[in-house]
């Protein structure tokens, strides 16, 4: 990703818009500088947060899919952490559909 910066320490709206389509295109590897200070910084560490946030779903969703779909380990939930709002409900929701296709089979 490109480095360049208006200025030390401040928001390039290029690396921005680049960083944001990588998001997009489901690349959970990429992050803004952790350099940048005031209110850029601000919006780099958020994106940062947003980013890892999105990497522990997709890692949460494969490991659930391994150890309850492919083990048959029924006891076994989704997690990932601090989970908030809307990001609750995504993880509740994954272990309400476990919790209905197991309950026949109890």
């Amino acid at each position: 990703m490109a480095t360049e910066k208006t200025e030390k320490g401040s928001l390039d709206t290029r690396v921005l818009l680049e960083a944001l389509v990588r998001l997009k295109n489901g690349d959970f590897t990429v992050r803004l500088p952790v350099d940048w200070i005031g209110v850029d910084g601000k919006i780099a560490d958020a994106f940062n947060e947003i980013v890892l946030l999105n990497a522990q779903v997709a890692n949460g969703l494969n490991r659930i899919s391994q150890v309850v779909g492919k083990e048959g380990k029924i006891s076994q939930r989704m997690q990932i952490g601090e989970e908030k709002g809307d990001w609750r409900k995504t993880i509740d929701s994954v272990n309400t559909l476990i919790d209905d296709m197991i309950q026949p089979t109890k």
